[in-house]
């Protein structure tokens, strides 16, 4: 609350928030942070997740876009259209909050949310937040393109990035938007030394304490693949599962094959070790 140029991003689940509650949570926190929230939009892909809030499983993949994009309907009914600009006076002399006429109802029905009635909160500053999305898959790129005003990708290869920004912006033309609105975000690790040398020994001393097992754990699921069922120098293959699609296509059809060892030992990254010198004062190693 002491700064004036950070914001405040929160990732939420429309497979687990309900968009009536979620839209007042919304709106709370961009008034107490004067028009700084924004939104990482997740779709979730862990069977546990959908049990322990009651459901009876995890839609498929592809649905779960297709439950976001009603979603994001209902979100923009009630952020943007059931408080008209005006309706609220604050008129202590008249003991006026709000003109009710300027309150609307949204009277949603669609396939798979009912909302029929008003937003919970007056207008925040920004009414919808900053809108970040992180899908890869076909459906997630989609979704992005239609809405996200900020998206984040993790990608093995710079060719693999360049291709999806591609994609990206081609999609929002499509849907009727402007491709150089969307801000494209990149993971980089960075580590940093005084020379190339120290920036390189700090890399891999790094890597020692890497867990291979773990990071097969991880990537298993992330991409609804047991990897420990797989031979160390198999290759990755192409799998329908029902988790993150596009990370089972990045490691299968991004331009490199990838044997469990090397993804159990983060090789990805190790492959990609760039290092960078700035007037020999600053130097780092970059990975991916």
């Amino acid at each position: 609350m002491v700064t004036e140029h950070l914001g405040i991003g929160i990732t939420a689940s429309t497979s687990f928030e309900h968009p009536y509650t979620f839209a007042r949570r919304l709106s709370t926190a961009d008034h107490h942070t004067k028009g700084r929230v924004g939104w990482n939009i997740v779709t979730s892909y862990l069977e546990s997740g959908a049990r322990n809030v009651g459901q009876s499983g995890l839609a498929v993949h592809n649905n779960r876009y297709e439950i976001a994009a009603e979603y994001l309907e209902v979100i923009y009914k009630l952020l943007e259209g059931s408080w008209e600009d005006g309706a609220v006076v604050r008129d202590r002399e008249k003991r006026i909050f709000a003109h009710p006429e300027k309150v609307h109802e949204i009277g949603h029905k669609g396939r798979y949310f009912d909302v029929p009635g008003y937003h919970l909160s007056e207008p925040s500053p920004q009414r919808t937040p900053v809108l970040y999305q992180a899908g890869s898959s076909g459906a997630g790129k989609a979704f992005a393109a239609g809405h996200a005003e900020c998206v984040f990708v993790s990608t093995p290869l710079r060719s693999t990035l360049q291709e999806y920004v591609a994609d990206i912006r081609r999609r929002a033309a499509v849907a009727g938007r402007d491709p150089r609105s969307i801000l494209t975000y990149a993971l980089v690790t960075v580590i940093v030394d005084e020379t190339d040398a120290k920036a390189q020994a700090k890399f891999e001393e790094y890597q020692r304490y890497a867990s291979r097992d773990g990071a097969l754990v991880l990537l298993s699921g992330w991409t609804g693949i047991d990897f420990g069922q797989y031979a160390p120098t198999d290759l990755v293959k192409q799998v329908e599962t029902n988790a993150i699609i596009s990370a089972v296509e990045h490691l299968a059809n991004g331009g490199k094959k990838w044997t469990i060892d090397e993804l159990g030992r983060c090789r990805w990254a190790r492959s990609g070790v760039r290092r960078f010198g700035f007037n020999g004062s600053r130097h780092f190693a970059d990975m991916g």
